[in-house]
């Protein structure tokens, strides 16, 4: 309001003037009018005039009112309009600086618990470390650079974690190799073939997957000339039982053209064999040794069992086996 009174002050003193000075006239003019009577012209023009100075003056004060009161509301809403602005601003300056606090207390957060997130970061790393779960310790370890812009531990983290893997895939190569050796050693070709798929499925960018298969086909060639070898000198040095032996794994290499050039030496160690078992059958029964004479009967039974002497023993069997338990019950 400091501003509204200097502009309505002389407003109000002006109209208070104007409305006693039309009194004070008026009064006069009544006064001259009563004492001279309608003699005199003066006195009844002047009493006129009196009468409308006294309407203009209180028309006057009247409106100098009604824009004092036109006024003063303009102004009190002009101040309430003010001070609504200003109580605006104080709310917005209040909320910049809850803001400002809030993120000053962010900002406090991460640099008070910065050095714990960056340790339970590094812990979490060791154990996907540990873990072999390299995927998840190299995403760590961006996140460590990113987060915490520790990007110089986190390239140590990353060498660690590249240098460990390849250490262990050789480890596992390796140990895919050493089973495939195990199976060559062993003369399973079959489990060995089935190893190289295996090593080729885990490991195709390994160096040494392109010379397993020749490896395997070398191992498996020389043991078959290696049989070859073990047959001649049994058959040379007549070894019925073990030429026989060496035949039966030898037939697993042979082509049909090796096995028909094997098939001749093959039946006459069949034919020593078989001929070596009936004598030792006979001298056996001859003996009355019946378990013994039972034992080399059945063998002659599966191994020879289209033989004409297995099928004397076919009929005689039931008797040498009660021939054996008779024994056996005499003996305890």
């Amino acid at each position: 309001m400091a501003d509204f009174e200097p502009r309505t002050v002389n407003f109000r003193v002006l109209g208070a003037t104007v409305l006693m000075a039309s009194l004070a006239f008026f009064a006069i003019c009544l006064i001259g009018l009563a004492a001279n009577g309608s003699d005199n012209e003066f006195w009844p023009l002047a009493f006129v005039l009196s009468i409308l100075g006294v309407f203009f003056s209180v028309g006057f004060y009247c409106i100098n009112r009604v824009l004092q009161s036109i006024e003063s509301n303009t102004y009190k809403n002009e101040e309430a309009v003010l001070r609504l602005i200003r109580h605006i601003d104080h709310i917005r300056e209040g909320i910049d600086a809850l803001n400002e606090n809030i993120l000053l207390s962010e900002d406090a957060k991460v640099i008070a618990f910065r050095d714990k997130d960056l340790q339970a970061l590094r812990q979490k790393i060791e154990e996907k470390i540990t873990a072999k779960d390299w995927e998840a310790a190299a995403y760590l370890a961006e996140h460590m650079a990113g987060r915490f812009g520790s990007r110089q531990e986190a390239e140590q983290f990353r060498a660690r974690i590249a240098r460990e893997r390849d250490q262990m895939r050789q480890q596992d190569i390796a140990m895919a190799l050493a089973r495939f050796d195990d199976r060559l050693g062993g003369f399973e070709w079959n489990e060995s073939a089935e190893e190289i798929e295996k090593i080729k499925a885990n490991f195709p960018d390994a160096p040494e997957v392109g010379e397993l298969t020749e490896k395997l086909e070398q191992a498996r060639t020389a043991r078959k000339k290696e049989l070859i070898r073990q047959w001649d000198q049994a058959i040379q040095n007549n070894e019925v039982d073990r030429s026989i032996e060496i035949l039966k794994e030898l037939d697993r290499y042979l082509t049909p053209n090796e096995a028909a050039a094997f098939e001749e030496s093959a039946r006459g160690a069949f034919r020593a064999k078989l001929h070596n078992l009936g004598v030792q059958f006979s001298l056996l029964v001859a003996e009355k040794v019946w378990d013994g004479a039972l034992q080399v009967g059945l063998q002659i039974v599966a191994e020879f069992p289209n033989s004409r002497m297995a099928k004397e023993i076919q009929e005689r069997l039931e008797t040498l086996k009660a021939k054996a338990k008779a024994t056996k019950i005499e003996k305890t």
